[in-house]
């Protein structure tokens, strides 16, 4: 599957949003998040870790629905991130971005569909000014359940198939440019209050992993890598 070439036509993943709009109105809920990320990066058959680094992350985001339909944009990056790079502290950059269409349908089911497209950068990682990049994008397809607690809050749970396009590149003294593709998955889970019926907060968690193999490099034989990713998030959400 060649997914450069459908990805601006497929929408991914809000992996915790839950609303609800009547077929004569439009709802637009943008948000703003401030959380806490996790973030490893290892070859396979080793264990060895390319690196891991966890740090603050903040992000914002729009929903909008009408019916049974909506669309999201959510943009996520670390914040002050930093990763042990033998004994120093360099820089650490991991940004996320996702672009999603959904459906909900009875009994507080609901299915999606989209693309995502996340961004890590290491600083210094092979010395002074010779950075690494590890880059990933495609599609996710997936469904999720939500239901009433109260009158004010409720409670999602999800999960996705990603399939996903990694690059691994460097411009250091050798410069490797490898390419790999990937089968993953992702669950989430969400706790959303409502101070009102214009405002509220939601509580949100991830967990992502991804194994790409078969590296194809003309200079280098990279061993299968495996990007793990766990994430909890606190958003502050309003209604037009």
């Amino acid at each position: 599957m060649n997914t450069k070439s459908i990805r601006l036509a497929v929408l991914p993943v809000l992996l915790s949003a839950t609303f609800t709009a009547s077929a004569a109105d439009t709802l637009i809920r943008p948000r703003a998040s401030l959380g806490f990320a996790s973030y490893d990066l290892a070859f396979t058959q080793s264990g060895a870790a390319i690196s891991d680094s966890s740090y603050m992350s903040g992000g914002f985001g729009v929903t909008i629905a009408q019916d049974k339909l909506y669309f999201d944009f959510a943009y996520n990056t670390s914040l002050g991130a930093t990763f042990d790079n033998g004994g120093v502290d360099d820089d650490f950059n991991r940004t996320d971005l996702s672009l999603t269409v959904g459906t909900a349908l009875n009994g507080g089911l609901s299915i999606f569909g989209g693309y995502k497209n996340g961004s890590t950068e290491y600083f210094n990682y092979f010395g002074p000014s010779a950075n690494m990049h590890f880059d990933t994008s495609g599609l996710f397809f997936g469904a999720g359940i939500s239901n009433s607690i109260n009158d004010n809050s409720s409670i999602s749970f999800n999960g996705a198939i990603a399939l996903l396009d990694g690059s691994l590149t460097d411009d250091g003294i050798n410069p490797y440019d490898a390419t790999a593709a990937t089968v993953g998955l992702s669950l989430g889970a969400s706790y959303n209050y409502y101070l009102n019926n214009d405002s509220g907060f939601s509580l949100k968690g991830t967990y992502q992993s991804y194994n790409f193999v078969d590296w194809a490099d003309a200079n280098y034989n990279i061993p299968d890598t495996v990007e793990s990713i766990i994430a909890v998030e606190a958003s502050y959400f309003f209604n037009f």
